[in-house]
């Protein structure tokens, strides 16, 4: 920041002059000044002895930064909890925000402004634009170096407003426009879904401001090159007092419209750092959902896979009491209460499924047995049927033996009746043979003949 675009930072901080319409002229007595600005020549001086510890062969260009700005805001529940701890805790806050930001930047504070006339509470401050080593903090800054400021504002803020979370600020009030203290935001999807293009949109703004910004400086110091040259000469003729009026009214317009460029400048700048720090924000947030999503898919592909295990295993159950027990219960408790359903269930199955088993061993034992019992049956059987056989076999010996034996007898009994039929027998002898043949008879069991019945007188 040169000493002309500090001269209007100053104008904007103190509220001098015309100021733009988003400032609320009724709230400006409730601004607090917590560091008297330094001036241009003071900052150039300590900016002068700073560059000249490292020796440098040319002196300071006169339009060279002597300054440095930077706004402190807050998103809209970010305000509230701010504005709630009062204003005396608000100004410790931003002292030591200030501070902190100094110390990480190496530089120092030279102005620190509360504006509480705009739609939300926010502060101004100017650090020296050489670090103490003696480099412009342009080139000291690196990209690393000022994405930590973000952390610092929330280390140092959080010790006031304890509930205050780092990278949320949706909501923000738009601190730049005409009427935006009554502007009512987006929702927090819609300016999800706008923010690419608002953003784009915002910096275009800023580089159209900022050039003529730039303009407005331009003509400024053209007038005041032409003042100046009058205001030196040591008498003016009447035309040159003419002139001078015409130039200073000249003047005094151009630097109301240098003033006016430079507030919208400022406000479209607050803007377009507010939208970048709303995207940066959804990146890191996006980046820790997807941080938090891939890790919670680990874990419970890591837990489903434990918890297949133990079923697979049969380790998880059920206890008596019912409460559960596992080998491994250190891999399913990170993901306990999300699949807490699915490892009740998984218990429960096991306990079903050991009891069927148990059924089912059961059922086979007492089918072993009748089993064992129809073999020994078969066994006891089969050994009767051979047995009964045998008995068969046996009978049927001994039938055909009977038979044989019978027909020997017949036989015999045939040749007795043949004896007995012949006619030289004596009585004595034929009564003898017929005893013989009565005894054969009743062994072969067979009736005696009728003719052979008895022997003629």
């Amino acid at each position: 920041m040169t000493a002309q675009k500090m001269a209007g930072q100053l104008r904007h901080d103190l509220r001098r002059g015309l100021q733009p319409d988003y400032v609320d002229a009724s709230r400006i007595k409730l601004n607090r000044v917590l560091l008297e600005p330094s001036t241009t020549g003071e900052l150039r001086n300590i900016c002068e002895e700073r560059r000249a510890l490292r020796q440098c062969q040319r002196k300071m260009k006169s339009n060279a930064a002597i300054g440095t700005r930077g706004i402190i805001t807050f998103g809209s529940e970010a305000a509230q909890m701010f504005e709630a701890i009062g204003s005396s805790q608000q100004d410790r806050a931003f002292r030591a925000l200030t501070k902190a930001i100094a110390r990480h930047l190496n530089t120092t504070v030279h102005g620190l402004v509360v504006h509480n006339d705009e739609a939300t509470i926010h502060a101004h401050f100017i650090l020296a634009a050489f670090n103490m080593n003696g480099d412009p903090l342009s080139k000291s800054t690196s990209p690393k170096v000022l994405s930590a400021l973000q952390d610092i504002a929330y280390d140092v803020l959080s010790t006031f407003c304890p509930d205050m979370e780092r990278g949320r600020r949706y909501g923000d009030r738009i601190a730049a426009g005409a009427d935006y203290a009554d502007t009512v935001h987006k929702s927090v999807k819609e300016l999800h879904r706008t923010l690419p293009a608002d953003l784009a949109k915002k910096r275009g703004e800023l580089k159209t401001l900022e050039l003529a910004e730039q303009e407005a400086e331009k003509r400024v110091q053209e007038m005041q090159t032409r003042v100046s040259k009058l205001h030196d000469k040591a008498k003016l003729s009447d035309a040159e007092v003419k002139r001078l009026a015409t130039y200073e009214k000249r003047l005094k317009d151009r630097v109301q419209a240098l003033n006016t460029a430079q507030a919208k400048a400022e406000a479209a700048r607050a803007e377009a750092t507010r939208l970048a720090e709303i995207a940066k924000a959804e990146q890191i947030e996006e980046e820790t959902k997807s941080k938090a999503a891939k890790e919670e898919a680990e874990m419970l592909t890591t837990a489903v896979t434990a918890l297949a295990e133990e079923v697979n295993g049969r380790s998880i159950r059920r206890t008596k009491d019912g409460k559960l027990t596992a080998s491994h219960p250190e891999r399913l408790k990170p993901a306990a209460k999300a699949i807490s359903p699915a490892i009740l269930a998984a218990a429960d199955l096991v306990g079903k499924l050991e009891t069927e088993e148990a059924e089912l061993r059961e059922e086979r034992a007492k089918l072993a047995l009748r089993e064992q019992e129809v073999r020994k049956r078969e066994a006891l059987i089969e050994e009767q049927v051979k047995k009964n056989k045998k008995d068969r076999d046996d009978l049927q010996a001994e039938r055909a033996k009977v038979e044989t034996l019978k027909n020997k007898h017949l036989k015999m009994i045939g040749r007795m009746v043949t004896f007995l039929g012949r006619d030289d027998l004596t009585q004595e002898a034929w009564l003898e043979g017929k005893a013989l043949e009565q005894e054969a008879r009743e062994l072969s069991a067979e009736d005696p003949p009728e003719e052979f019945g008895h022997r003629p007188l």
